[in-house]
């Protein structure tokens, strides 16, 4: 009993040690990647209540039974069984601290200011880790724990909408927590949506989406110095007017449901017959095409140039003598009817 005695006192300071160690150690890893899935009514009121009603439970089983809870702890703490559990259990936080991420969008608005649908998705294959969520003054995190995660990974943040602000480079890391706080993370600008619209010979010229072409007309796009080429243009709507990690979010400002109207109106205005406006709306409407080429903003001025190729590949001239110029306005959706209107 003599020896015995010094032995439990030491597993005692031994264990009391580590559980101060890892207690709090435990508690920052949790805060860090986990306490925001929980919202504050569960982290605050929840375990408050809990705690409140289990102390109320010990007490009256202490009371009925003459527990000797000091006595107990004591003892239970001076166990080397309890040893081996800690010392598993800092080794599996040890390899949880080095290998878990966590990403968080968070809502940094007033109430009442609105909502922002935002999206994180893989820059490798555009697969979404946070598909589109509403956040706002009533929903204002969302994000996600990642375990086990061994490498950096690259993602791009998104606020869809309003579609007026720029894709955020973001990565997520092991041992880091990354927040993201909208609006003040990303960088404002205005995104200008773009129909392309032949019209006119061109428009007669251009093949059906249906139809293989004896001739190929190629779309080139001129901005100052930088040129995108659309290959094999078809009597289609051409969409462009961002990058392509950011058309997603130029593309929100197309409304499907006012497309079609503005189409025959416009073609009605330009003095066609009702049945020749309404065929070529349905055609123009009937397959659309996205083309991301880069952001254009308000003054600038861009460049339309239709190439002929043969089917062999070999560009024999441009359709046009001159390319078709168009200055973007602040317009969010504009309606390029080219080569002329």
């Amino acid at each position: 009993m003599a020896d015995s005695a010094p032995k439990l006192t030491r597993w005692f300071a031994f264990n009391v040690a580590l559980l101060c160690v890892l207690a709090p150690w435990a508690t920052y890893w949790f805060q860090r990647h986990l306490q925001l899935y929980f919202t504050e009514i569960v982290i605050v009121g929840g375990v408050f209540t809990l705690w409140a009603f289990a102390r109320a439970v010990w007490s009256m089983f202490e009371r009925a039974t003459q527990f000797d809870a000091i006595g107990y702890s004591r003892r239970f703490l001076s166990a080397p069984d309890l040893t081996i559990v800690l010392v598993v259990s800092a080794l599996a936080l040890g390899a949880l601290w080095f290998t878990t991420a966590s990403i968080y969008v968070q809502y940094e608005g007033q109430p009442g200011e609105g909502e922002y649908t935002v999206q994180v998705v893989r820059k490798s294959d555009g697969s979404p880790l946070i598909d589109a969520v509403p956040i706002n003054a009533g929903n204002p995190v969302v994000g996600r724990p990642v375990l086990w995660q061994r490498a950096r990974t690259d993602f791009e943040c998104r606020i869809l909408r309003p579609a007026r602000y720029r894709v955020l480079d973001c990565a997520i890391e092991p041992g880091e927590s990354t927040r993201i706080k909208v609006p003040s993370s990303f960088t404002e600008r205005a995104y200008h949506l773009l129909r392309l619209v032949p019209s006119g010979s061109l428009y007669r010229d251009l093949a059906p989406i249906d139809q293989t072409p004896l001739v190929r007309r190629d779309l080139e796009l001129r901005l100052g110095s930088d040129v995108r080429v659309l290959d094999d243009l078809r009597r289609e709507i051409v969409y462009t007017g961002a990058a392509d990690n950011e058309m997603s979010i130029a593309m929100q400002h197309e409304r499907p449901v006012m497309l079609e109207p503005q189409l025959y109106a416009h073609m009605l205005a330009k003095h066609n017959d009702e049945d020749s406006a309404r065929l070529a709306t349905s055609i123009l409407t009937s397959r659309t095409r996205v083309w991301p080429t880069f952001y254009l903003a308000a003054g600038d001025v861009i460049e339309l140039t239709v190439k002929v190729r043969a089917a062999n590949g070999d560009t024999l001239e441009p359709a046009a003598d001159v390319p078709f110029r168009y200055a973007i306005t602040n317009d969010e959706v504009q309606t390029v009817w080219f080569p002329s209107d």
